[in-house]
């Protein structure tokens, strides 16, 4: 998926923009974004090893909640529909250092400054 309009982004490794009702899919490539070797394992040498930041605009600013409530939760992580199911275990809680959420609103008077999703990420 590439950069342009999506209701939400995710920081691990780079950033990847998601509509919003693409939450497992964006589950499933930020569990292999932090399983670095593969196994479907995700120990905490792995968790510790990374820094997790999402952001979610309009209805993706809900998908963004799940999805980092999904990450703080210990335990099996099913993140397709396929039988049998790809599932994640995840050794530890992923700590999301930043949760931004964004909607739109209407100012009486145009904003002065104008700051990107992405640039509110990185800072």
């Amino acid at each position: 998926m590439g950069q342009g309009n999506a209701d939400f982004m995710l920081m691990a490794r780079g950033y990847q923009a998601y509509s919003s009702i693409a939450g497992i899919a964006a589950l499933r490539w930020v569990l292999a974004q932090i399983d670095r070797n593969g196994d479907h394992i995700v120990s905490t040498e792995e968790i510790n090893a990374v820094t997790v930041r999402i952001a979610g605009y309009s209805r993706g600013g809900v998908t963004a909640v799940y999805l980092a409530k999904a990450l703080s939760t210990p335990g099996i992580i099913r993140v397709d529909a396929q039988k049998p199911p790809t599932v994640y275990k995840l050794e530890g809680s992923v700590s999301v250092e930043k949760l931004i959420l964004l909607d739109r609103i209407r100012p009486a008077k145009p904003a002065r400054r104008k700051v990107g999703i992405a640039a509110a990420l990185e800072a």
